[in-house]
């Protein structure tokens, strides 16, 4: 039956190696499909920002934080929340 319709062996041989490039080249596109969307998650800024001027609020409304504390670490995160954030452009090439 597989002979019937891979037909003669130059027709069939054609037909194999045509499915074999199909398979590989979807293959390789979700692969760079996937690789692509895991280095943006890696570039993502807004990940892991750590505390916020909340959190530390409530750290030294329940004690775990004395004034001071709370007062050094207000002016680091608004130090650093005033800061333009700014995305460095990799001088090298990417492969796509």
């Amino acid at each position: 039956m597989l002979h019937a319709l891979l037909g003669d062996g130059e027709t069939g041989a054609v037909l194999i190696g045509s499915v074999i490039v199909l398979i590989i080249a979807v293959v390789g596109f979700l692969g760079v499909k996937w690789i692509s969307k895991w280095m943006k998650n890696q570039d993502d800024p807004t990940v892991g920002t750590g505390f916020t001027l909340s959190d530390l609020r409530q750290l030294h409304k329940s004690g775990k934080m004395s004034a001071e504390e709370f007062e050094k670490a207000k002016a680091i995160l608004l130090a650093t929340a005033a800061k333009p954030v700014v995305k460095v452009q990799s001088t090298e090439k990417k492969i796509l």
